[in-house]
């Protein structure tokens, strides 16, 4: 087909506001038993790998190996399943991390009671159960760590020599595991390329401490939290009960520091980011209304924490209402405030909806940890998420487990579903709305941004453009009638860039291509023949 520049019209001016986000997907997985995804990572190609559990023989789930398996999703851009594995043995086996590898395939982690099907090596009990995919799904390797006590992997990152660390808990003290504190320690395990075990690190006491989450760090080694009763071994400065417990470990995996934080309460960790300026934030839930917790409104509320970079609470806040309101996730937005989510039982307070028993529930803040918006989603059975991840179109998508089949969510199959929520702060028919009202010669020719050719398409259009950095942009083509018919986060190059789009499989009729980057939106016309 010839590629002939065409005539471009642009909408200028028109920028959205930062408020309450709308659901713009969801979709339920699963069969007649329970399905429950606990993680979602974002993929090169605009899609997203969902990482949970299931015990379903039938419905979406094609194939069932045990009691639960692992069961990996690959989605398109739409959330719409391009393949789907089972993985594991005869016994229960839980996945609670993936994310895209540098090569394309999927790191995942868990933990296993099987050893037969897909895992071996089982150590005793529940063990570390590791596994590298291909981009097809295809296990290139797996390993199974641990000892006769129950140890499982909460969390996983790719390291920048290629190889893994793996966050979570062990009750051993043999196998696998050395430097065993007593009770329940937190265990990090890092290994190369190909599976094999580099070094591993038990830190805590004598209590039982357990790592949830793990992240890298710009300025080298990791940062782990997750939760402590020890006040011995490794931890110090105790508060009472359960506190966050916070740990900066150096690339060999010894310990740079280690902190406290929380009250009198129940005060545990689900979730840790890297910030902009180096420093750290937490969150996950609390009790407490002394020590460092200020704001409990009753119950189980949202705490999340700001640290520097050596460990000193800078802020703190919560949030919830007089129920319980669990925070499973914090990611620092792009503006530089924090995106919270998890779920809360609560419909006071800070909750200004309950759909029902439990809810997904997010919540916005700004740098300084005041709340912007927040927005509850579910139905009026038990919806509860795992650990989700923003958008580049400012947005959030949120894996989890529904039992309902009213309120937000529809295709209930049975039990508990993978339930997964894609929520954007750009009201797509307000667009549509706006656009429509604007006579043709309101729509200006734009020749320096943004070209679209060939415009009509038929079988595709590209879309060129020179932009001044590298930051990515987040692309989505609407129809008349609102809806979002293909969306994509682009990771641009600064220069010049061309990106493809199929629009073959497209009804005939006009659409308008929304292109947001970090300085503007445009609102790009577009006819499909």
């Amino acid at each position: 087909m010839k590629k002939v520049l065409l005539t471009l019209f642009i909408a200028f001016g028109y920028f959205v506001s930062l408020a309450q986000p709308s659901i713009i997907m969801q979709k339920t997985f699963g069969g007649s038993g329970e399905d429950y995804s606990y993680s979602i990572s974002p993929t090169s190609d605009g899609g997203s790998i969902v990482a949970g559990w299931s015990d379903s023989p039938d419905g979406d789930k094609l194939v069932s190996l045990g009691l639960q398996d692992y069961w990996i999703l690959k989605l398109n851009s739409l959330g719409n399943i391009q393949w789907q594995k089972s993985l594991g043995g005869t016994n229960n086996d839980n996945a609670f991390a993936i994310k895209q590898t540098t090569d394309g395939g999927y790191i995942v982690a868990g933990g296993s009671y099987s050893n037969d099907g897909n895992v071996t090596g089982n150590n005793g009990d529940e063990d570390f159960w590791i596994v590298k995919l291909n981009h097809q799904g295809i296990i290139k390797w797996q390993t199974s760590l641990g000892g006769s006590g129950q140890d499982y992997a909460y969390d996983v990152v790719q390291t920048s020599d290629g190889g893994y660390l793996v966050a979570g808990t062990t009750y051993s003290s043999d196998g696998d595991v050395i430097g065993h504190h007593g009770g329940a320690d937190y265990w990090v395990v890092k290994l190369g390329k190909g599976g094999n075990v580099q070094w591993k690190r038990a830190l805590g006491g004598s209590g039982e401490d357990m790592a949830w989450s793990i992240q890298n760090v710009v300025a080298g080694g990791y940062i782990v939290a997750g939760w402590s009763n020890s006040n011995d071994g490794d931890v110090t400065g105790s508060l009472g009960d359960y506190d966050y417990w916070v740990v900066r470990l150096r690339k060999n995996g010894t310990v740079k520091w280690q902190k406290s934080f929380g009250g009198s309460g129940e005060d545990r960790a689900f979730s840790v980011d890297v910030r902009s300026d180096s420093g750290f934030v937490v969150a996950g839930f609390s009790t407490s209304t002394d020590g460092d917790v200020t704001g409990n409104q009753g119950g189980r509320d949202y705490w999340v924490a700001k640290l520097s970079n050596i460990g000193k609470l800078q802020s703190q806040n919560s949030f919830g209402g007089t129920s319980e309101d669990v925070a499973t996730n914090v990611e620092q937005s792009t503006d530089g405030g924090f995106i919270i989510s998890g779920y809360t039982q609560s419909n006071d307070g800070d909750v200004s909806f309950n759909n029902g028993f439990v809810d997904y529930w997010l919540v916005k803040t700004d740098n300084s940890l005041a709340i912007e918006w927040e927005k509850s989603l579910g139905g009026s059975g038990d919806d509860a998420p795992g650990k989700g991840y923003q958008t580049a179109s400012s947005g959030y998508i949120i894996p989890g487990r529904s039992n309902s089949n009213d309120g937000d969510v529809t295709g209930h199959k049975g039990n508990g579903d993978y339930w997964i929520v894609e929520l954007s702060t750009i009201n797509a028919k307000s667009i549509v709305e706006e656009m429509n009202q604007l006579p043709n010669e309101e729509l200006k020719q734009h020749s320096g941004d943004f070209n679209i050719f060939p415009n009509p398409a038929s079988d595709y259009f590209n879309c060129e453009f020179v932009s001044n950095s590298d930051e990515p942009i987040a692309i989505s083509l609407i129809d008349l009638s609102g809806r979002i018919v293909l969306r994509q986060s682009v990771q641009v190059k600064e220069g010049y860039n061309l990106i493809q789009k199929d629009v073959s499989k497209l009804a005939k009729g006009i659409y308008y291509l929304h292109i947001e980057s970090s300085e503007k939106n445009s609102y790009i016309k577009v006819l499909v023949k």
